[in-house]
């Protein structure tokens, strides 16, 4: 019996040609699927963050959400902490590889917005070092929005923005600028008088000594009229008001319009140390004749104001020569001129080109082109 059934039983039929590697596609695709089921559920259970060492459940939310595994394999390879971070990660173009810089400046900028250290930080970076970008910054020289002109106005033309603008030695030209920054200044005091119908505005700095220069002048020249009829016709100048002037002596002038007018971020007036005498009642073409332009030339530097415009200075300054034209820098640099019978322009040029400050020299940094990596 055992043999029949052995006899009827047929041999166990084997899948040959296109079944066979239909089947074993189909295989294939089954084991493939089931591999990706199995690595689904892995990272579905795995932690990026399982070798950070900050446990800060609302940080390392944020991290999963706002770093790339790149990004978070970076922090964690370096140990950065979430408060190096965290403050920023939200914010439009932030990088976590420019968190340091972020602190850093967070630091003397500590009432800016985390949205205001990212975009200062990501628009300087290749211009300017944080320590650079930080003493700009500083009380009483410049704002933001001044650095950020100057960043996109001059900085690629070789412009120069000078490092310490609040400085009474600041030292402008063609190719140094203050960008559109505004000094403290205040209107004239009553007691100097005025040769324009227009406020007068100076900086704080040149209160006081225009006030002596006038009583000075007077005493000398033995005049009953105030500061021995000089007179102000002009103070601080602003950005936009100089840049209108220079548009206007392009229309003049051309391309040699700089000489008779500085573009803005570039004239002494805007530091609203600088100021044009005139003398009351008198046509202006006869200023230099006069025995106050005698004295000024003579005894201004015993105030702190120095001649800065001089005929003889014209290939150093590039600018026409103004006689009535003067500069407050401050009583002992205009001591150490007149002493050594330099010119303002001449001096500057001196210690620019040495990079070595002379005696009286307010110490200024030139500042680094170089990009930051």
């Amino acid at each position: 019996m055992n043999n029949d059934i052995l006899f009827h039983m047929k041999d166990p039929e084997t899948l040959e040609g296109e079944e066979k590697k239909r089947w074993t596609a189909v295989f294939v695709v089954m084991i493939v699927l089931f591999s990706v089921c199995c690595l689904e559920f892995l990272n579905l259970r795995y932690d990026s963050l399982a070798r950070y060492p900050y446990k800060d459940e609302n940080s390392r939310k944020l991290i999963r959400q706002y770093l790339t595994q790149e990004e978070i394999e970076y922090i964690i390879e370096y140990s950065i902490p979430p408060n190096m971070f965290i403050a920023y990660i939200q914010e439009d173009g932030f990088s976590i590889y420019h968190a340091a810089e972020y602190k850093e400046l967070s630091q003397s900028q500590w009432d800016k917005s985390p949205s205001d250290i990212v975009r200062m930080v990501e628009e300087t970076r290749n211009i300017m070092s944080v320590a650079e970008l930080a003493s700009y910054l500083q009380e009483n020289n410049y704002k933001y929005d001044d650095v950020s002109r100057w960043i996109r106005m001059e900085s690629e033309q070789g412009i120069e923005l000078i490092p310490y603008a609040m400085n009474t030695d600041a030292y402008l030209n063609r190719q140094r600028s203050v960008s559109s920054r505004v000094p403290n200044v205040h209107e004239l005091p009553e007691d100097i008088p005025s040769g324009s119908t227009s406020r007068i505005d100076i900086s704080d700095d040149l209160q006081v000594p225009l006030r002596s220069l006038c009583s000075g002048i007077s005493s000398a020249m033995n005049s009953a009229r105030a500061c021995a009829g000089l007179q102000i016709s002009r103070g601080y100048v602003s950005y936009s008001d100089q840049e209108f002037a220079h548009q206007a002596a392009e229309k003049e002038h051309g391309t040699d319009a700089s000489y008779y007018m500085l573009p803005g971020g570039h004239d002494e007036h805007q530091l609203g140390l600088a100021v044009d005498f005139v003398i009351d009642g008198l046509d202006p073409a006869y200023f230099e004749r006069t025995p106050q332009a005698k004295w000024l030339r003579e005894n201004a530097w015993r105030y702190g104001l120095v001649q800065t415009r001089t005929e003889a200075d014209t290939s150093i300054t590039e600018h026409v020569a103004e006689d009535w034209h003067y500069r407050y820098v401050g009583t002992d640099l205009a001591r150490t001129l007149h002493e050594s019978e330099l010119s303002f322009a001449r001096y500057k040029a001196q210690v620019i080109a040495t990079s070595n400050p002379e005696p009286g020299e307010t110490s200024e940094p030139e500042t680094s082109q170089a990009p930051k990596n």
